[in-house]
């Protein structure tokens, strides 16, 4: 089981003040005090408006960023403590064009991502290997995201 408790998270910003003025910062709240908990075999929802914090949850729930306030823990584990366990537990698959980085190759984004995620070196290329050749993508690793169908991409992203 997930849980997260009073979980915040604040940007700082840069407001443009004028061409000659010096521009000035402002906090902003994407996430204000929010908490659940996540039972497993069940499929939860983050509904909202734009702005209103559901991917900055999604990437505190997921060990990809941490929060500035709150817990969370998976069958009682510190998720802050001890985000890389919650990494090797949860993974986050995003749709859209700005989750891939369109000048790398699709295996150059497998392995980038394979990092952040703890793999280096060989286990990290023996993975993406894996992984591609499970979607029978091998010929495709040397293409630049850019050319590649997002939709064929999006099946290669489950470390």
């Amino acid at each position: 089981m997930l849980t997260a408790t009073n979980l915040a998270k604040t940007y700082q910003t840069k407001q443009s003040n004028g061409f000659w003025r010096k521009s000035s910062r402002q906090q902003v709240a994407a996430v204000k005090d929010i908490s659940l908990t996540l039972t497993p075999g069940k499929i939860t929802g983050l509904l909202g408006i734009n702005g209103a914090g559901k991917t900055t949850t999604i990437k505190m729930l997921s060990g990809l960023i941490q929060p500035d306030a709150g817990s969370i823990s998976i069958d009682g584990v510190d998720g802050i403590k001890h985000y890389q366990q919650l990494k090797r537990r949860i993974n986050m698959v995003t749709g859209g064009e700005r989750n891939l980085y369109w000048r790398l190759t699709a295996q150059q984004n497998l392995e980038y991502f394979g990092a952040l995620y703890g793999l280096t070196g060989k286990a990290c290329r023996q993975r993406v290997q894996q992984l591609l050749a499970e979607v029978e993508q091998s010929s495709m690793c040397a293409s630049e995201v850019a050319i590649i169908c997002t939709s064929e991409f999006a099946n290669m992203t489950s470390f």
